[in-house]
Parts: structure tokens; sequence; C-alpha cells
């Protein structure tokens, strides 16, 4: 069995952590023209610190799916670990904004059809009435699990012929084009354009090709220590940049290939750093860290529900007099305590034994082979 990376737990609690603040900040905005504001606006950058890390782990864990048994145990391995908690969440939604109906049904009934079946990313009219907008990112994942048995074999052949570099710059370059392949659009940014599963593939294969390599056998010389702290200022310096240098809106890919270069630096040589160092997780703290970072996907699939929730016009006087009083430092607090403690009420009472339970009842079902090796530790969501 692989060793767990916990370094890649913490950095998805992070990004989940980022995403929970860039969606919060627009109610409650931090004092402007810090850096935490520049950081909190910026939290879109986050989409490819959690795709990079998909590919990533997903390679590492899956060093090969060699025939038609093995990806059928993938893709049910995968359906374990994420519809369970999305299946409820939506349910929530639909319970709590039953009144959506009346305004517009058949716009409800589409958006909320998609939703439940993960197809809302390809059809970006979902994006902004669907119940829990943020969930478009799931069906992103989903497609790129879908591809994922085919891309794996194709990574791996053009990492062994090409070496690691190659691939990984080309697919930046790629990935930069998109970025700056809306200025083409004079209609300007659009939401289709932000979620679209196809667009978002370059950053998935840059994990793909990381997590092969990492299954590789290399020194871990002072190139790797260099090129963490080259990641860590590169990540740091572009995502607390003001929003005006990026662009007309906040959510734009004009500094995509660059986001792209820090992250995946930051995933790799953190991940090799802990496969030769092993440091000790048993601080309580840590441990604690490493938890939350395992209820992530929770957290990711409860705030934007919650966000939702404030503009209910039961809450409204509530948030205005928050506002008017400047208790945004409260609100902040309040917003993130319930986020947890439902995050981890999630984690702990439906997406933990329901997965177990559609493993087993999966196990029972299939015919005995080899066993894929574990990968729920390292799943990884947006």
């Amino acid at each position: 069995m692989l060793p767990r990376l916990h370094s890649l737990t913490l950095l998805r609690l992070f990004a989940a952590s980022w995403v929970v603040v860039f969606h919060f900040h627009h109610k409650f905005p931090p004092a402007p023209g810090g850096v935490w504001e520049r950081f909190c606006g910026n939290g879109h950058f986050a989409m490819p610190l959690f795709f990079v890390l998909s590919g990533l782990v997903l390679a590492y864990c899956y060093p090969r799916i060699p025939d038609a048994s093995a990806i059928q145990r993938f893709y049910w391995a995968r359906f374990a670990r994420v519809f369970p908690a999305y299946a409820v969440m939506h349910l929530l939604a639909l319970l709590l904004m039953v009144e959506l109906w009346h305004s517009d049904p058949v716009r409800w009934i589409y958006s909320n059809v998609l939703s439940a079946l993960g197809l809302q990313a390809w059809f970006h009219y979902t994006f902004p009435i669907g119940l829990n907008g943020a969930t478009w990112s799931v069906s992103v994942e989903a497609f790129f699990y879908l591809l994922f048995p085919a891309l794996l074999p194709v990574c791996q052949y053009f990492e062994q012929r090409w070496g690691p570099l190659r691939p990984l710059v080309l697919c930046i370059l790629f990935s930069t084009f998109i970025g700056f392949s809306d200025i083409a659009f004079e209609t300007g940014y659009d939401s289709g354009y932000y979620i679209l599963p196809i667009l978002r593939l370059p950053d998935f294969i840059l994990g793909v090709f990381l997590g092969v390599q990492l299954r590789r056998e290399s020194k871990l010389g002072p190139r790797a220590w260099l090129g963490l702290i080259t990641a860590l200022v590169l990540f740091s310096v572009v995502t607390t940049l003001p929003n005006s240098w990026l662009g007309s809106t906040q959510m734009n890919f004009r500094a995509r290939g660059l986001v792209s270069l820090a992250v995946c630096g930051l995933l790799f040589f953190c991940a090799r750093v802990e496969q030769y160092h092993r440091p000790a997780w048993q601080s309580l703290p840590l441990r604690i860290l490493i938890y939350l970072g395992e209820a992530s996907y929770a957290l990711f699939l409860v705030h934007v529900l919650l966000v939702r929730i404030m503009e209910f016009p039961v809450f409204r006087p509530t948030v205005m007099v928050l506002k008017v009083k400047g208790l945004h430092s409260e609100a902040w607090i309040v917003f993130c305590t319930i986020s947890l403690v439902a995050a981890i009420a999630l984690h702990e009472l439906v997406e933990k034994p329901a997965r177990r339970w559609l493993k087993r009842r999966h196990t029972r079902s299939a015919p005995a082979s080899p066993a894929l090796p574990p990968v729920e530790a390292f799943t990884v969501r947006s």
C-alpha cells in the first residue's frame, strides 16, 4: 500500500478554505486594498489547484487500470466517494429553495435535472440558477474521472518518451493559450467559459503527469527545496495581485499559465519532500487539520448552500444589521464555524458510512480479482 501524502490533504484543505472565503467575501468584504482582500477576491485560482491535485492523486494511487473489471471498480469507487454527500446536499437544497419552483418552474426543473445527472457544467445556464451553484466543479471532476482510464496510459507513454518536463511545458502553454483566448470575444467574459470541463482539462492532465512522475524514484537534492520555495513565492505573488491587473472581471484565466506553473511546483515538491523525509504528523493540531482536509469535500458542498440561505428574506435583516454596524469579523467567525460544523456532520453521518456501504455492496457482487489501491484519503474536490 502506498503511503499517504498528508501534505496533499493539507493543501486540499487550504484550497477548500480559499473557496469558502472567496464566496463569503462577496457578502462581507474585508477592508479594500489589503493583501487579504486581494487574496479573497482571487479565490477562483483555487480551481486549478483542485484539478491538478485531482489528476496527481489519481495517477499516484492508480499506476495502471489493466482491464474492464478494474475500470468498473475505479468508476464505482469514484461514485461511492462523490455521489452520496452530493445527492444529500442537492436534495436539501431542493427542500430549502422550493419557492423557486413557482417563479420559473421550467428552468428550475431543467437546471436541477442536469445537476442531478452531474452535467451542469456543460450547460452554463444552470450555473447562475442552480440551487448549489459551486457544484459545477463536481460535474467537471466527473468528466475527468470518465477520461482517466484512457488518459493514464497516454500520459505514461509521453512521459517515458519525452521525459517529465516537456509534456508539462506543453500543457502549461496550452493552458495559458486558453487563458488568453477570451480576448478574441467581443462580448467579454462568460460564465460558461469559466466552467466548461473541456477547458479545464489541461489542469487535470498536468496533475496526471505529476502523479506518474511521483511514482518514479529520484534523488531529493537542493533543487527540490529550491523548487518548493520558488513555487511558494510565485503562487503567493500571483494570488495576491490586484484584480484590476488580471482583466476586467474577477473570474478570468489571464494568469492561468503562472498559476498552473506555481501549483505544479507546489504540489509536486511538497509530495516529493514528504516521500523522502516522512515528517511526523502526530501533533494534535496537525491531526485536526488532516481530518478537516479529509472532510474538505463536505465543506465545499455545504458552504455555498449556507451563502444562499443568507439571501432568504428571514435572514436579510440580520445580514443588513451586521453590515451597517461593521461587524464583518463576527460574521466571518459565525459563518466559518457553522460551515465547519455542518461539514463534519455531513462527512461523518453521510459521506463515510455511505462510502463504506457502497464499497461493501460492490465487493459482494463483483467477481474476485486483484484489488486496486485505495484512494479515498487522497480524493480531492473543488
